[in-house]
């Protein structure tokens, strides 16, 4: 939906992550300038490893409509997800500007961070809504990894700060526990393998919950895989195809020889490439999310 004439450089905020997989200062400016229709100096920009991002109120007081995030999925998905909670009634646009950038390509396929940009400042997307993923109070704007498998996003940390010894013996850490540890299997709807499996993955396709199971049979597997979750680019399987659902519930699967110390059963997930834990169930859902994007007009 083109607007002629509707100038919103004034309006819009940008959001970079200095510490993001692709940033570089001259790919900020670049987006800049496209938000600014050649003037990057009108785009008021912030850094969230070294500036408070405003949310909310700050948003309002300045009269800003369109929150840009030129960063990765994590980044992209922390910031749209708080303000959702807050409230506010602006328009968000995701840059890509990480390593998977899974939302931006779901939302605009091989444009770049640049062409995407200009778009919005010349008027030529249009404000859409889209669905998301919640489990256990956490939102994902992409994709959602259930299992011992989600423990490697700890090690993309570490390649992240390049301590690639501290990723290794990590990864060796990992890999033990998790041969040995609890797997998970979908309990609602009841599909796939019953003994579980090191990865459940749930994303978005086409506004749909889909659903695969990731398999890692042995130690080889789970080194090879396990790096490949690591730096997220683990989706070319092997898996399990699961079928389409709104709503999964996963359950963690006690190991068959438990030892005397075992903790208490919990599920590892990763959340748009962001560690977190649920309890001994996971219940992941389709829901629409509370902001409108910048699309394109289709």
């Amino acid at each position: 939906m083109r607007r002629p004439g509707m100038d919103t450089r004034a309006r819009t905020i940008l959001v970079v992550n200095s510490a993001s997989g692709s940033y570089s200062e001259q790919a900020v400016i670049a987006v800049r300038a496209a938000l600014g229709k050649g003037d990057a100096a009108m785009i008021r920009t912030y850094d969230c490893r070294s500036d408070e991002v405003p949310g909310r109120c700050g948003l309002e007081a300045s009269g800003t409509n369109l929150l840009a995030v030129f960063a990765g999925d994590g980044t992209i998905s922390r910031h749209f997800v708080r303000l959702e909670a807050e409230g506010w009634q602006g328009t968000v646009l995701p840059l890509p500007g990480g390593t998977q950038n899974l939302l931006s390509t779901a939302m605009f396929g091989k444009l770049s961070a640049t062409e995407i940009a200009a778009m919005a400042a010349r008027g030529e997307l249009a404000g859409t809504r889209r669905q998301c993923l919640r489990c256990e109070g956490h939102t994902a704007l992409a994709e959602i990894l259930c299992g011992p498998g989600a423990r490697w996003a700890d090690v993309r940390e570490d390649l992240r700060a390049r301590e690639m010894g501290e990723a290794a013996a990590k990864s060796l850490d990992i890999t033990r526990e998790a041969v040995g540890g609890a797997l998970v299997r979908l309990v609602e709807p009841v599909r796939g393998r019953t003994d579980g499996y090191p990865g459940l993955h749930f994303s978005l396709s086409g506004g749909r919950m889909i659903a695969r199971g990731y398999r890692m049979a042995n130690l080889a597997d789970w080194i090879r895989q396990g790096w490949a979750m690591a730096t997220r680019d683990f989706r070319e399987g092997p898996f399990d195809e699961l079928g389409t659902m709104d709503r999964a519930r996963c359950a963690a699967c006690p190991p068959d020889d438990p030892p005397d110390t075992a903790e208490e059963p919990h599920i590892d997930l990763m959340i748009d490439g962001e560690r977190e834990t649920a309890g001994a169930e996971a219940l992941v859902v389709r829901e629409p999310f509370g902001l409108t994007f910048l699309g394109l007009d289709r």
